[in-house]
């Protein structure tokens, strides 16, 4: 799995890059939302408060570039009303800092098998649609 870490402090992208060592994801570190061609990836960790974006502005960003990755944030900010903004904002889940490394690399599984369930229910949904174009076009012939 590629992931796409986001973190503009070093020190804390290094932790989280420990942390991560052992479970075979393959970690692309950037500093700030990459402009341009974003690179290629499979999920997104990324901190809340990255320049320029304040609050949880960078989920939008995020979601505008990449409609549908899994965007795990990771944050100092237990507000659970700030996590709520963020999943409304369309993150997939919220992650403490202060979480044990397990649980976030849990979220980001589960990240990952909820953004697939989405992915299929939406081609459920396309697939009932384009059959009823076809009946509602087979009774106009």
């Amino acid at each position: 799995m590629r992931i796409l870490l986001i973190e503009d402090s070093p020190s804390q992208a290094k932790l989280i890059l420990m942390a991560m060592e052992s479970t075979g994801f393959e970690i692309t570190w950037e500093q700030s939302l990459p402009l341009g061609n974003p690179p290629p990836c499979d999920l997104i960790l990324t901190d809340l408060w990255v320049e320029p974006f304040e609050r949880d502005s960078i989920v939008l960003a995020l979601r505008r570039l990449y409609p549908l990755t899994p965007i795990v944030v990771l944050t100092s900010n237990e507000d659970p009303d700030l996590h709520a903004s963020c999943l409304a904002r369309g993150a997939t889940c919220v992650c403490c800092k202060s979480d044990d490394d397990q649980t976030v690399i849990r979220s980001i599984k589960t990240a990952c098998e909820i953004q697939q369930r989405k992915i299929e229910t939406a081609g459920r949904l396309l697939q009932k649609a384009i059959q009823r174009v076809s009946e509602l076009d087979s009774d106009l012939i």
